[in-house]
C-alpha cells in the first residue's frame, strides 16, 4: 500500500517541480530548528526473508513449528533518533528437481574428489599448543570431496536467486547435499574460500593464534556480495571445534547445531520422520535461521551520533627503524589509499578523510618507558597487559595526538608497531581492539614479515583497522553468545571466519544504510516541517511555492528510495531535501533576489499550489506513519 501512495504522491506534485538552484546543505542553517522531536519522523523497516531449500523432503519442513520459535521483530537503539523496529515476514519455497540436479551437476564438476581434501581439528593439540605456546599440526586430513564455496555462491546467484522487488528483504537458501557422504562418514564434503591480504595481495594461509600454512578453514556456506547466504547444512566444518576449545571464553550460546557435526549425523542419530526427531530437525534448522536474522540480516548502526564527515587518523608509533628496519620497509603496513577506497567504495554518502603519520615511540617516552618497564612473558612470548593503566593512560593523551578538528567525528587510532613485543587485553592477545571511539592496533616484526625478514611481506594491517573502525561506527561482529555463531559463514571485514576480507558485506553497508537514511529522512522530515509552517506563516508567497513543494517531492522520493532498500538514494535524495529547504529559506530572506515564477501564477493556481503542498506534506506524515505500524 505505501508503494501505492508514494506513486500517487510524485504524480500528483510532479507538475509542481522546477529545476533548484544547488546550495550545500546548512549554508543557511540559522532556519535550521532544534532536532527534539526526531523520533516522530524515524522509519520502521519491515523487511522479507525468504528461505529456500534445496535438496529437502518437503514434508521435513515444519514451516509453522519453525516460524514459532523464532524472534521475527527487533528494536533497534540509535542515539539520534530513538528506538525504530525492523520486522520480518517469513516466506518459504521449495526449489525444483531439476535446480537441485542442476547445482549437484556443477559441483561434481568443478569439485575435487580424493584424498585428504578434507579437513578435521585435533581439539587434544590444540589444547596442548594452547597451554605450551609451541604451534604443531592441529589438521587431521578427510577423504571426499571439496567444493569451493565461492563457485557455488555465483552460481546460486546466476540460476536460483531472484531479489524481490515486490517485498524487499534477503534470502537464506539451505542445501542438503548428503547424497555425497558415505553412511560411515568416511568420506564427507567441505566447502573452502580462498583470502587474499589487503595489502600484500599475497594468499591468506595463516589462522589466529599464530597458526600458519593453514590450507583453507571449511566453510558451510558463503555470501555478502548479494542479498542472500547459503548454508549447506550436510558439509562439515571444525570451525566451531575452534570455537569451542580456543574461544570459550567468548562465549558460543547453546544452539542445537552445535550438537551435531553435520545433517546427516542428526538424520542417523533421531528419526526425523516422528513427531520427536521433526521437532528437533525444526529446531536444527530454526537455530541458524535466528542466528542470521539477529546477527546479519537485522544489523543496525546504534552508537555514535550520525555526521556527515569521518575522520580516521592512526598514528603509528614504531621502533623497529631503531633494529634496523627502514622506513620503506614498514610504510606499506597500513595504508591510507587502500583505506578510503574501501570506505568510500562501502559508504559513499559519507565524507571520509584518512590520515595515517608514522613516528618514533622513542621520541614519545611516556608510552615508551611505560612498555619498556611492564612487559611480561607468557607462551606466546613477551607481552604487556593494556589493562594495567596503560588503556587509561592512552585514553587522557587522545587529545595530544589526535586532531578533533578534523571533521564531524574523529576516530583515533594508535597502531603500535613494536620489536617482538604483544599486547594483551585481559589476558586474551590482540591485534586490535575498537569500540570505544578509538581503536589500538598492534604488530611486530614477524605478523608483518615472514621471520622478519623485510624481503619477504606477510600481513598488513589496513584489514583489520577497517574492522577495528567498523566497531566505532557501531557495528558488531556477525555472531554472539545470545544469537550463537552459526551465522559466520559469509564475506565480512567484521567477521572472525572471513579473517582478511577489508570490506563491508551489503548486510552491513545495509545497516549502517538504513541508520544514516533513517536519519537524515527525519531530519528532513521535521525540517519540511518547520518550512511548511514558516510558509505559511508569511502568507504563503507564491514566487516560493515551487521551493518549498521541491522539498516535498524530494522527501517522498526519499521514502520510496527507503521502501526500496536503496539507502544511499535515500541519503542522497534527503540532503537534497535539505538543500530545496535552504533554497527556500534564502529566498523568504531575500525576497528582492527571488526569481519571478514563469509563467505569471494566478491567486487561483496559487491557492491550489498551497493545497497541493499541504497534501504533500500530510501524505509525507502519513507515510511516516505507517512505515512506523
Amino acid at each position: 500500500m505505501k508503494r501505492k501512495i508514494l506513486l500517487f504522491v510524485t504524480i500528483l506534485i510532479s507538475a509542481n517541480l522546477l529545476l533548484v538552484t544547488s546550495i550545500n546543505p546548512g549554508t543557511y542553517a540559522s532556519h535550521v530548528k532544534q532536532l527534539g522531536g526526531l523520533a516522530d519522523y524515524s522509519l520502521d523497516t519491515p523487511l522479507t526473508l525468504q528461505i529456500e531449500f534445496l535438496g529437502f523432503d518437503d514434508g521435513l519442513i515444519n514451516e509453522t513449528e519453525i516460524e514459532s520459535m523464532l524472534s521475527l521483530q527487533f528494536w533497534k537503539g540509535q542515539t539520534d533518533i530513538g528506538e525504530s523496529l525492523m520486522s520480518f515476514d517469513l516466506l518459504f519455497n521449495y526449489a525444483s528437481e531439476d535446480d537441485y540436479a542442476n547445482l549437484k551437476s556443477y559441483i561434481e564438476t568443478y569439485g575435487t574428489n580424493g584424498t585428504g581434501v578434507g579437513y578435521e581439528l585435533n581439539t587434544t593439540q590444540l589444547d596442548q599448543d594452547l597451554a605450551s605456546g609451541e604451534r604443531n599440526n592441529i589438521l587431521i586430513p578427510q577423504d571426499g570431496l571439496l567444493m569451493d564455496a565461492e563457485l557455488t555462491e555465483d552460481y546460486i546467484y546466476n540460476n536460483l536467486y531472484t531479489e524481490n522487488t515486490e517485498n524487499p528483504g534477503y534470502t537464506l537458501f539451505f542445501l542438503n547435499f548428503s547424497s555425497f557422504d558415505s553412511e560411515d562418514h568416511s568420506l564427507e564434503h567441505w566447502y573452502k574460500t580462498t583470502s587474499t591480504d589487503f595489502d600484500t595481495n599475497l594468499t591468506i594461509d595463516t589462522w589466529f593464534s599464530g597458526y600458519s600454512d593453514i590450507p583453507y578453514v571449511p566453510t558451510l556456506g558463503w555470501g555478502g556480495d548479494n542479498r542472500f547466504c547459503f548454508l549447506d547444512l550436510s558439509a562439515r566444518t571444525w570451525y566451531y571445534d575452534w570455537i569451542e576449545t580456543a574461544w570459550g571464553d567468548l562465549g558460543m550460546g547453546n544452539f542445537i547445531y552445535y550438537d551435531y557435526r553435520d545433517l546427516d549425523e542428526l538424520a542417523q542419530l533421531v528419526d526425523l520422520y516422528s513427531d520427536t526427531g521433526n521437532s528437533i530437525l525444526s529446531e536444527y534448522i530454526g537455530d541458524y535461521i535466528q542466528s542470521y536474522l539477529f546477527n546479519v540480516f537485522s544489523g543496525y548502526y546504534y552508537r555514535n551520533s550520525i555526521v556527515e564527515s569521518y575522520s580516521l587518523q592512526v598514528k603509528v608509533f614504531n621502533n623497529l627503524t631503531n633494529i634496523g628496519y627502514t622506513y620503506e620497509d614498514i610504510n606499506w603496513v597500513i595504508s591510507e589509499t587502500r583505506i578510503k577506497e574501501q570506505l568510500v567504495n562501502d559508504f559513499p554518502w559519507i565524507d571520509w578523510v584518512i590520515d595515517i603519520e608514522y613516528v618514533n615511540i622513542a621520541d614519545y617516552p611516556i608510552l615508551d618507558d611505560w612498555i619498556s618497564d611492564n612487559i611480561q612473558y607468557g607462551p606466546s612470548g613477551p607481552y604487556v597487559e593494556i589493562m594495567n593503566e596503560f588503556f587509561y593512560l592512552l585514553e587522557d593523551q587522545l587529545n595530544d595526538h589526535f586532531d578533533y578538528t578534523a571533521a564531524d567525528t574523529v576516530l583515533p587510532c594508535y597502531f603500535f608497531l613494536n620489536d617482538e613485543v604483544g599486547f594483551e587485553y585481559w589476558g586474551i592477545r590482540f591485534a586490535g581492539l575498537g569500540g570505544m571511539g578509538w581503536e589500538i592496533l598492534v604488530a611486530d616484526q614477524h605478523v608483518i614479515f615472514e621471520s622478519g625478514n623485510p624481503d619477504f611481506p606477510r600481513h598488513g594491517m589496513s584489514a583489520t583497522m577497517i574492522h577495528e573502525l567498523g566497531h566505532s561506527l557501531g557495528f558488531p561482529h556477525p555472531h554472539s553468545s545470545y544469537y550463537g555463531w552459526g551465522s559466520s559463514f559469509f564475506e565480512e571485514v567484521m567477521n572472525y571466519f572471513s579473517a582478511g576480507e577489508a570490506g563491508f558485506s551489503v548486510f552491513y553497508r545495509d545497516g549502517l544504510g538504513r541508520a544514516h537514511s533513517n536519519y537524515f529522512y527525519s531530519y528532513a522530515g521535521l525540517q519540511l516541517d518547520f518550512a511548511f509552517e514558516d510558509f505559511v506563516d508569511a502568507g504563503s508567497p507564491n514566487e516560493l511555492v515551487s521551493y518549498i513543494n521541491d522539498a516535498g517531492v524530494l522527501h517522498q522520493q526519499a521514502a520510496t528510495n527507503y521502501s526500496d532498500m536503496e539507502y544511499n538514494a535515500c541519503v542522497q535524495k534527503s540532503k537534497a531535501t535539505l538543500d530545496a529547504i535552504d533554497l527556500f529559506y534564502y529566498y523568504l530572506d531575500n525576497p528582492a533576489e527571488t526569481p519571478t515564477p514563469t509563467p505569471t501564477v494566478t491567486e487561483t493556481t496559487n491557492a491550489m499550489n498551497i493545497i497541493m503542498i499541504a497534501i504533500t506534506i500530510s501524505l509525507s506524515l502519513l507515510i511516516m506513519r505507517k512505515m512506523r505500524k
